[in-house]
């Protein structure tokens, strides 16, 4: 028999397995491939994201640095950064921009350069830029003026004629001038302060107590004897007799700074040499950086570094003088060609030269030789160096020890303080602050005013612009407004109201508040019952203000009272804060600011006087109570050569010292401009 077969289902059942293991193999293959497709296109687009991230990142610290740069270079902070670096700490930023941070790593002090790293963040990305700045100053770096000072001289001051007072009540008042003081014939002088240059004095007289400092020279000669005067200055030379002085001093030492062995600039040093170093007489030392720019550093450490002083050479120093009681003289050579003075303390650093003089203590720090017979007397004296009689007498001078040892020299006093501060200024910013706004046409040449900020006493808004050719507003809302040489009559016309200027002529009624000019005006004397002027009056040209006419006299709004200011037919709404009180406008204090040139005669000013140039003086004497501040914006020459000048600041409250082109005694020269360059930039 044949063996049995097998069923052919056995077959049939191994073949759908095989099946069932391709279709399995099959769909794992596509799977895994599904997968693979998967984890690309995921992969592709986490590289699209972090791509994208990372460039946004890079737009954040590129926007960083630009605001960074902004700030820089603004310039109502740049001056603050500015110093900070300077006096040798690092500034910190913070631009309020979303994603960016701004750390500052480093500051030179030596050549004004700032490091700083801007970070930009975007979802998981940053991106960091490291950039250097070149900080700059340009302008006259100036310093702090002397506090209270009456008057700000942007140029030369000349008095040769009427009178010249300049006062805080029974004092005498701080005088800056950025020039030279000239004071030749004239009444006697009522002036104290100081000049960038040289002071002349050869006629006339000064006050008793007056005060005189000079970056340059003073040279007196043929004046009244002074009293009690203290004179400082670079050289003194004194040719009169007589009078009486409370100091005088004069040289310094020309220095090199080093902060931790590192040259950072020069400076003008009062004390006594040691070595090659100079040890100061004051720990606040004014610096010239090597890069032309200035800083206040303190002595001997300034902000954890060490400051020494290497000597350079003398500056100045030089008296020469005849003879006078003198409670203390001081320079480096000192000549008294003089018999008999009177010399309480007398010290000269090098040699010095005299007749027959009373002192009472002496230092000498080179030689002394004595031209006379007869001895100077001391009562206590020191010499480094050698004395020589080249009178013929060989006798010692009694109480006089020579040959001591150097480092009982001196030294030198060091030059004095005079900083000049300027504010400059275009007048025609201030127009959106005038209640009254004068200004002609340009199309049809006719005089214009625009009135801002001003109710009639009923409350009526009276703003608006106004054509003065056909309605002149001698009268508004029923109210007397402009008027001139009698009741109702008319201030304009296009013969005086016109491209060359303004003309008023006689004035008889006038409104309170901040009158703007564009062009020159000309105030040719008030009439009538009018009690002056209440007027902060700003001027785009020169102001010239005749003795025409009574009651010469303008009131600053914040100089008058709120009933005058508030109280009247028409009130300035900006300068008063109801009809009852005045508010706090800075420029209400400011009785003139003048673009141009300022002429005065006969006038009492209560208020602060700002011209851009030159101030000058006529017939009769002009009294301010205020400050004055000529020359403002360019150097002027002030001449006081007939009428007279007084400014008093006695009654002048902290509050109206200050005026609407902001304070005029902070920083020195301010026409300093600030800039901030990127030397180079880098990703890190």
């Amino acid at each position: 028999m044949r063996p049995a077969l097998r069923p052919f289902h056995t077959w049939q059942r191994q073949q759908g397995m095989a099946t069932i293991l391709l279709v399995l193999l099959v769909g794992m293959a596509m799977t895994a491939t599904a997968m693979t497709i998967f984890f690309r296109v995921r992969g592709a687009q986490d590289m699209q994201m972090s791509v994208h991230a990372s460039t946004q990142a890079e737009i954040k610290a590129w926007e960083g640095v630009q605001a960074l740069t902004q700030v820089l270079n603004n310039a109502s902070v740049a001056p603050s950064i500015y110093a900070q670096v300077s006096n040798g700490s690092c500034p910190s930023f913070s631009i309020g921009l979303s994603g960016v941070s701004i750390a500052t790593i480093s500051c030179s002090i030596s050549n004004m350069q700032l490091t700083a790293t801007v970070t930009g963040t975007s979802g998981p990305a940053t991106s960091t830029v490291q950039l250097v700045y070149q900080l700059s100053q340009s302008g006259s770096p100036g310093g702090s003026s002397q506090a209270g000072a009456a008057v700000t001289i942007n140029g030369d001051l000349n008095y040769s004629g009427g009178s010249l007072s300049l006062v805080n009540g029974s004092s005498l008042a701080n005088v800056i001038v950025n020039g030279n003081i000239t004071i030749g014939n004239g009444a006697t002088a009522y002036i104290s302060g100081c000049a960038t240059g040289d002071i002349s004095l050869s006629g006339g007289g000064i006050a008793n107590g007056a005060s005189l400092n000079a970056l340059g020279d003073i040279t007196i000669s043929n004046m009244s004897s002074p009293t009690n005067t203290s004179l400082a200055a670079r050289n003194i030379t004194i040719t009169q007799d007589d009078g009486t002085y409370t100091a005088i001093k004069a040289g310094a030492y020309l220095v090199n700074v080093y902060s931790d062995g590192s040259l950072v600039g020069t400076a003008y040093v009062g004390g006594t040499l040691s070595g090659s170093s100079v040890i100061p007489n004051s720990n606040s030392i004014n610096v010239t950086l090597v890069s032309g720019a200035s800083a206040t550093y303190s002595y001997p450490t300034y902000n954890g570094h060490t400051i020494t002083l290497g000597y350079n050479s003398v500056y100045g120093g030089v008296v020469k003088f005849s003879k006078a009681t003198v409670g203390t003289m001081w320079g480096n050579q000192i000549t008294l060609t003089g018999w008999y003075g009177n010399y309480t303390k007398l010290y000269s650093n090098s040699d010095i030269s005299m007749v027959q003089n009373a002192i009472s203590t002496f230092i000498g720090g080179g030689n002394l030789t004595v031209s006379s017979y007869n001895l100077p007397t001391m009562t206590s004296g020191k010499l480094v160096g050698k004395y020589t009689n080249t009178g013929g007498n060989s006798s010692a001078i009694a109480n006089l020890t020579t040959g001591v040892a150097a480092s009982n020299a001196p030294g030198l006093p060091g030059l004095p303080s005079c900083a000049v501060t300027t504010t400059s200024y275009n007048v025609s910013d201030y127009k959106n602050k005038a209640n009254y706004t004068f200004y002609i046409n340009s199309n049809n040449s006719h005089p214009m005013v625009t009135i801002l900020n001003v109710k009639t006493s009923t409350g009526i808004d009276v703003s608006g612009t106004y054509d003065l050719t056909t309605d002149p507003l001698q009268t508004l809302k029923g109210f007397d407004l402009f008027q001139c040489q009698w009741y109702n009559a008319s201030c304009f016309s296009t013969a005086n109201a016109n491209a060359s200027g303004w003309v008023l002529s006689g004035i008889y009624k006038w409104p309170p508040g901040i009158v703007y000019f564009d062009g020159n005006l000309k105030i040719d004397g008030l009439s009538g019952s009018l009690n002056g002027l209440i007027n902060s009056l700003v001027v785009n040209g020169a102001l010239t203000l005749t003795n025409s006419g009574s009651n010469l006299i303008l009131h600053a709004p914040n100089y008058s009272t709120a009933a005058l200011v508030c109280g009247g037919n028409f009130w300035p709404t900006n300068v008063c804060s109801s009809t009852t009180a005045l508010g706090t406008t800075a420029l209400a204090n400011d009785a003139i600011i003048s673009q141009a040139a300022l002429s005065a005669n006969g006038w009492t000013i209560y208020g602060n006087v700002i011209s851009g140039t030159t101030v000058s003086t006529a017939g009769g004497t002009d009294t301010i109570y205020g400050g004055l501040y000529e020359g403002q914006n360019a150097k002027s020459t002030m001449t006081v050569s007939q009428g007279g000048l007084v400014v008093d600041t006695s009654n002048v409250s902290s509050s109206q010292a200050s005026t609407g082109l902001g304070s005029t005694t902070t920083n020195g020269n301010s026409t300093l401009t600030y800039s901030a360059a990127v030397l180079w930039a880098k990703y890190i």
